[in-house]
């Protein structure tokens, strides 16, 4: 689907940092001439004060049916505010937006300074027209980190008899109101950089912004209000309810199919679909919202998340079993859709069968995923349930410290100096079994850099590495491990200091900055290491630490340490509930992950027997 906004969550404080550019002005200017005529003007003029700022040096832009590119220049001024060089369209670049994967005739067009001396300063002007707009593009005056503004404004022109929805974030606007045409201003000064220390969901909820939608809209020949989520849900609807046709393959499939258990029926029908089909974005004319043919995507073998997702609807109600829709804005570290503004702030779909005790869901892009299992990339957030007269924000599934269980067993073969050869075994579970697309389908280069970033040892080496996924309908995978660990025990005089927790530091699960004052733990997770170490020959351990049991609001953990003079077994368990930790829980929840890190910070040490 097309570019949304993106909408967040409040930061918990704000700590200013490195100004890598800073915005001198920027006028931002809709006129507004009817509901498929508008443009957009914009002058701004930004100081580039190192090579880190230099993606800040640039017009980009996309262009499609519906919006066209017109005038632009990028004006280049040295140090001393002397003119070096103006850049028109004709220096631009056209880019697809993933050409791997999509058909499409939305392009991004870019202009670059690619100029180095600094601190230099560019000017950029464009025109850009609407032949259809569901929505204006948010105005968000410091919209990344380590940018600066200095003053950034915003004016919107209407006709007075063409309304729109306007929200409002920490700046407000001054309305003109004429018998012709309405105009609102908007405002802010002197915003300082902000430092990439949290998460961007959290930055974008603490800026001042606007976000505008028509009340009523026009793409092409099709109408749409945005009146409230029941009227966007069912212009969505209409968009994608064209009749359709099977083939008789397909047809023959769902009337063979045993109808008696639905849950069984929707999961053959799902593989089905994964077997013949694969991913691929459609973004031609409208198709950012609509639906290909599902005699097309059955002819072909692909579609993209709304023709995947129509596919498996139709079959489903060929098989007499009722779905929907649902809207979302996908991804990790993305703004939650703001259910009290009616707009399109949504980029892919998926579906839901709801059945008398729950739903199943349905992510259609993936041809790996299990039924009923759409992972972090949809989970816990605002959606759209697409529902004839009814369609309403809801909260999308989420998976809890129970679901998200990584099981680890390791076999650790320690050398009288201290190397260690180590096996291990894992199961990922849950949001966990995310991982395996990595491994599914990422270059060879990044699978090792991948791996290579799981373990905290200080010099290792992964040997070899294997994975599995045992049964196609669970969320869960298998991988082995095999590590050479350099000094993993020290030898200290005749006794080997050996860390009491040689698996996976807890640090790699909880997002936190002290600086910042906050700790997060966007998904509940438990851990389970069970660890064997074969103690050399020569060496024996006298004193074992006592067993650990802590419980508290955040989670719980537990230790157990055994040793019967040729083996150490180290046993942990850990239980971490979903929150985030601010201003008094900041403290105490430190307090508590304060002590488990004492805990496992702890050392073993073996004597040896000569």
């Amino acid at each position: 689907m097309r570019r949304a906004a993106l909408l967040c969550l409040l930061l918990p404080s704000i700590t200013w940092g490195q100004e890598y550019a800073k915005i001198i002005s920027h006028n931002t200017v809709y006129t507004i001439y009817g509901q498929t005529d508008a443009t957009l003007e914009e002058v701004y003029r930004i100081r580039i004060n190192s090579d880190k700022g230099q993606r800040f040096a640039m017009f980009q832009d996309y262009k499609d049916q519906f919006r066209k590119i017109g005038d632009v220049s990028l004006t280049v001024f040295d140090p001393q505010g002397k003119k070096v060089k103006r850049l028109g369209k004709f220096d631009g670049h056209e880019f697809g937006f993933n050409p791997s994967y999509e058909i499409s005739d939305a392009k991004i067009f870019v202009i670059r300074a690619d100029y180095q001396v600094y601190p230099y300063e560019v000017e950029i002007k464009s025109t850009i027209s609407l032949a259809g707009y569901i929505n204006l593009d948010p105005w968000i005056p410091r919209g990344r980190f380590n940018l600066a503004v200095d003053k950034s404004s915003l004016k919107l022109v209407r006709p007075a008899d063409l309304h729109f929805n306007v929200k409002e974030e920490f700046v407000n606007g001054k309305t003109t109101a004429g018998q012709e045409e309405t105009t609102i201003e908007w405002e802010v000064t002197n915003l300082p950089a902000v430092e990439r220390k949290v998460r961007y969901q959290d930055f974008y909820e603490s800026e001042p912004k606007v976000l505008i939608t028509p009340r009523t809209f026009t793409l092409g020949k099709s109408n749409g209000s945005s009146a409230n989520w029941a009227n966007f849900g069912d212009w969505f609807l209409d968009l994608n309810s064209d009749p359709y046709e099977l083939d008789p393959k397909t047809m023959q499939l769902i009337n063979d199919e045993d109808k008696a258990d639905t849950r069984h029926l929707i999961r053959k029908l799902y593989q089905y679909m994964q077997d013949r089909t694969r991913y691929v974005s459609i973004q031609l004319g409208i198709g950012g919202f609509k639906s290909l043919p599902t005699a097309d995507v059955e002819k072909y073998g692909y579609g993209d998340c709304k023709a995947l997702s129509t596919y498996m609807k139709n079959m489903l109600e060929y098989a007499g079993v009722k779905s929907n829709y649902i809207l979302v804005r996908a991804g990790n570290d993305v703004a939650d859709v703001e259910s009290d503004f009616v707009s399109n702030q949504f980029n892919h779909v998926y579906i839901g069968v709801p059945l008398t005790a729950d739903t199943v869901y349905l992510e259609c892009t993936s041809q790996i995923s299990p039924s009923d299992f759409t992972g972090t990339f949809t989970d816990d957030r605002n959606v759209l349930w697409i529902e004839r007269n009814k369609s309403k924000i809801i909260r999308s599934r989420i998976y809890h410290h129970s679901n998200n269980v990584r099981k680890s067993e390791m076999k650790i073969k320690l050398s009288p100096e201290g190397d260690a050869n180590i096996v291990s075994n894992q199961n990922s579970q849950g949001v966990f079994f995310d991982e395996i697309m990595i491994y599914k389908y990422a270059p060879e280069s990044y699978v090792k850099e991948h791996n290579q970033g799981k373990f905290s040892y200080n010099d290792y080496a992964i040997k070899s590495f294997t994975y599995n996924q045992p049964e196609r309908n669970l969320p869960e995978f298998n991988s082995t491990f095999t590590l050479e660990v350099k000094a993993l025990g020290r030898l200290a005089g005749t006794r080997l200091v050996f860390p009491l927790m040689p698996a996976l530091s807890l640090k790699k699960f909880v997002d936190g900055d002290d600086l910042m004052k906050y700790y997060s733990i966007k998904r509940g997770f438990t851990l389970e290491d069970e660890i064997v170490v074969d103690v050399p020959e020569n060496f024996w351990i006298y004193s074992l630490p006592e067993k650990e049991n802590i419980k508290s609001r955040f989670g719980s953990y537990a230790l157990e340490v055994d040793f019967d003079g040729s083996k150490l077994r180290i046993k942990r368990k850990v239980v971490m509930y979903k929150g985030d930790y601010t201003q008094a829980a900041f403290d105490e929840f430190k307090t508590f992950f304060q002590q488990l890190e004492r805990i496992e910070s702890k050392k073993l040490v073996f004597n040896s027997k000569t």
